[in-house]
C-alpha cells in the first residue's frame, strides 16, 4: 500500500491472475475484522482498492487479499 504509513487515506493496488471471487480485508492487531473492501467477483487485471482510516485509532492493521486459493497478508500502520 502506499504512502505506508498513512493518516488517513491509503491505496491498495492489487491484481487478480485468473478471475474469481476475490476478498481484500483489514484487520487489526487482535485478528478482528476492521472493513472489507472488495468481495466479489473481479475479472482478471490491475485494480486500486483506497481505504479510509478515519475512526480508527493509530497502530498497526493487516490487509489480506484472497482470492481462490492465493491469499497474502501484508502489514500497514496509521498514524495520527
Amino acid at each position: 500500500n502506499y504512502p505506508n504509513p498513512f493518516n488517513p487515506t491509503t491505496h491498495i493496488p492489487y491484481s487478480v491472475r485468473k478471475g474469481g471471487h476475490t476478498r481484500l480485508r483489514i484487520f487489526n492487531l487482535l485478528g478482528q475484522n476492521v472493513r472489507i473492501l472488495v468481495d466479489g467477483y473481479k475479472a482478471p487485471g490491475k485494480y486500486l482498492a483506497e481505504f479510509s482510516g478515519n475512526n480508527l485509532p493509530s497502530g498497526i492493521y493487516f490487509y489480506q487479499i484472497q482470492c481462490g486459493n492465493f491469499i497474502q497478508t501484508k502489514k500497514m500502520l496509521i498514524i495520527e
